[in-house]
C-alpha cells in the first residue's frame, strides 16, 4: 500500500528506486464495503477506512494513511458501494442534514462505527473499528 503522508523530509529518489513497483490497481467493479472492510480486518494494525471521491480506499494503519492497490473512487462508484449498505431512511437523512452516523457489520464478528458525509456535492465516508463490548 503506498503512504498518504510522510514525516520524511529528505530526498526519496534514490530510496525509491529500491522499492519494488507498486502493484496494478485493482478495479473497483463489484467492490462492496464489506469486502473492503475485511480487507481492513485482515490487515494488522489497521483501525480505519476512507472512502473518498478521486482518492483509492485509504487505510489508517498504526495511525498513518496508506492507499489500497485499488482503482479511484469516482462520485457514482463511491455513492453507490456507500448507499447499498443504507436503508431508504438512512438515505433520506443523508441527503437531508449531509451527515449520517450509524454501526455497521458486515458480518463474521466484526462492528464498525460509521460516519457518512456529502461534501461538494459528492459522498464520503470514515469507517472505525467498534471497540469490543
Amino acid at each position: 500500500m503506498a503512504e498518504v503522508e510522510s514525516d520524511h523530509d529528505g530526498d526519496v529518489g534514490d530510496q525509491a528506486k529500491d522499492l519494488p513497483p507498486e502493484p496494478k490497481p485493482q478495479p473497483l467493479v463489484g467492490c462492496t464495503v464489506d469486502h473492503l472492510l475485511r480487507l481492513l480486518a485482515s490487515t494488522p494494525g489497521a483501525s480505519d477506512l476512507h472512502l473518498s471521491v478521486d482518492l483509492p480506499p485509504v487505510i489508517r494503519i498504526n495511525g498513518k494513511l496508506f492507499q489500497a492497490p485499488h482503482e479511484v473512487f469516482t462520485p457514482t462508484v463511491v455513492q453507490g458501494i456507500v448507499y447499498d449498505i443504507l436503508t431508504d431512511e438512512q438515505i433520506e437523512t443523508l441527503e437531508s442534514t449531509h451527515e449520517l452516523d450509524f454501526s455497521y457489520s458486515p458480518g463474521d464478528g466484526l462492528n464498525f462505527d460509521v460516519n457518512v458525509f456529502i461534501y461538494k456535492s459528492t459522498v464520503a465516508a470514515a469507517f472505525m473499528k467498534a471497540a469490543a463490548a
